[in-house]
C-alpha cells in the first residue's frame, strides 16, 4: 500500500466517531476495500462513509450498502498484486528513475449562483514527475496513483474527477546525472549537440546553428525581444553580461569572471538579473519540471521568458498551453521560492516577493 493511501486513511479515521453504531462494521469494510484498491477513488469512499453517519436517512444508507456489495466483487485496480496472482519477481531488480510527462483531463463540477446551478468545467493539466520504480510499467502505475490522489477531489461545493490520463513522454534517466541542488550551469550548446526531449516543446526558430560555438541564450533573447520596445540586440545583451560577469559586486556576487566571452555561455542567474533589469518575467525549469528561478515583471509589457535549462542548453518554450501550465505550476502561495533541483551540483536558495501572477503569454 502506498504511503499516500495510508496517510489518507489515517486522516479520515476520525469520521468513525460520527458513524451510526449499527454500521461501524460497514465503515471498516469500506476502508478495507479502499486499502485493497477495489474502491479506487477517494470520492467513492467518502460517499459511502458519509451515508453511514448518525443523520443519514434510510435511502442514503441503502445506497451505500449496495455500493459496498458492488465493490466487494470488483477486481483490484492495476498495480495491486492479488493473493495467488502470477507476476514478475522483482526482488533482485534495481530501482530506476523515469521522467514521465502526462496530460491529465479533468472534469470539475461545481454549484454556481443562488440557485446552485450545477456547472461543469473541463480542464487539461500537464504533469511531469520523476518516478522511482523497478520497471516502466510500475513507474506508470505509480504515476497514475499519484495523479488520482492529487486530482480526484470532493468538497461541499465542487467535485473533480479525472476523465483520462495520456502519457506524453517517458524518459529513463541515469542515476549518475542526479546530483544535489543547483549550479550556475552555462547554456551554450548549439542545436546539433542538444538532446531532443519529447516532453519539452522547444522553440528553435531563433537559434543560429551556423556558428562554431553555441549562443542559444543570446539567439533566443534577440528573437524574443528585438521587435519589442526594448529593441534588443546582441550587443546590448553582451554588454549586460560583461558587466554581470566582470563586475559581480554590482549584483551582490563575489565570483569574478574577468575573461568572460559570449562563447563561454550564459547561466540562469545572469538571466535572472537580466530580466529584473529589463522587467521581463522569468521562469527557469529543470528537466523535472521544477522551478529553479523566477522573477515576476512589475509592468508585464513583454512576453515572459520561459525555458528549461538542461545539459548546458536553453530549451525556449513558446507553446501557449505548456507556458500556461508551467506558470500555474510555478505559483507560490507562501511568497517565496525555495530553489531545489536534483540535476545540478551546488546548492543555493532564492527567495523573491511574489506579485500578482497574471502573465503575458
Amino acid at each position: 500500500m502506498s504511503k499516500k493511501i495510508l496517510n489518507f486513511i489515517n486522516s479520515i479515521n476520525y469520521l468513525k466517531s460520527s458513524i451510526n453504531k449499527n454500521y461501524i462494521s460497514k465503515f471498516d469494510d469500506a476502508i478495507e476495500l479502499f486499502k485493497n484498491r477495489k474502491i479506487e477513488k477517494k470520492t467513492s469512499l467518502m460517499m459511502i462513509i458519509n451515508n453511514f453517519n448518525l443523520f443519514s436517512n434510510k435511502k442514503d444508507i441503502d445506497k451505500s450498502l449496495k455500493a459496498l456489495e458492488k465493490y466487494s466483487h470488483y477486481e483490484p485496480v492495476i498495480g495491486i498484486k492479488k493473493l495467488g496472482s502470477i507476476y514478475q519477481d522483482l526482488s533482485k531488480v534495481k530501482e530506476k528513475r523515469f521522467h514521465i510527462m502526462s496530460k491529465v483531463n479533468v472534469n470539475v463540477e461545481y454549484n454556481s449562483g443562488k440557485k446552485n446551478i450545477k456547472k461543469i468545467n473541463r480542464e487539461t493539466f500537464t504533469e511531469s514527475r520523476i518516478i522511482i520504480a523497478k520497471t516502466l510499467a510500475l513507474a506508470k502505475e505509480t504515476m497514475m496513483e499519484d495523479i488520482k490522489y492529487d486530482y480526484d477531489m470532493n468538497d461541499s461545493w465542487f467535485e473533480s474527477n479525472i476523465q483520462n490520463v495520456e502519457f506524453v513522454s517517458v524518459i529513463p534517466l541515469k542515476t549518475k546525472i542526479f546530483k544535489s541542488e543547483v549550479t550556475r550551469t552555462r547554456m551554450k550548446h548549439i542545436s546539433q549537440n542538444v538532446l531532443n526531449y519529447d516532453c519539452v516543446k522547444e522553440y528553435k526558430e531563433f537559434l543560429e546553428t551556423d556558428k562554431e560555438f553555441g549562443t542559444c541564450v543570446i539567439d533566443n533573447l534577440v528573437g524574443m525581444y528585438s521587435k519589442s520596445s526594448l529593441h534588443m540586440t546582441r550587443e546590448k545583451i553582451i554588454s549586460f553580461c560583461e558587466k554581470y560577469y566582470k563586475s559581480p559586486l554590482d549584483f551582490g556576487l563575489d565570483e569574478f569572471t574577468p575573461c568572460w566571452d559570449e562563447e563561454d555561455g550564459i547561466d540562469s542567474e545572469c538571466l535572472q538579473e537580466f530580466c529584473k533589469h529589463f522587467d521581463i518575467s522569468h521562469y527557469c525549469y529543470d528537466v523535472n519540471n521544477q522551478i529553479l528561478l523566477k522573477y515576476i515583471s512589475k509592468n508585464r509589457n513583454y512576453e515572459s521568458l520561459i525555458y528549461f535549462c538542461i545539459n548546458n542548453h536553453m530549451y525556449l518554450i513558446k507553446d501557449k498551453v505548456l507556458k500556461k501550465s508551467l506558470v500555474e505550476k510555478a505559483k507560490d502561495r507562501n511568497n517565496n521560492i525555495n530553489v531545489k533541483s536534483s540535476l545540478f551540483e551546488n546548492e543555493f536558495e532564492v527567495k523573491n516577493n511574489i506579485y500578482d501572477e497574471l502573465e503575458n503569454y
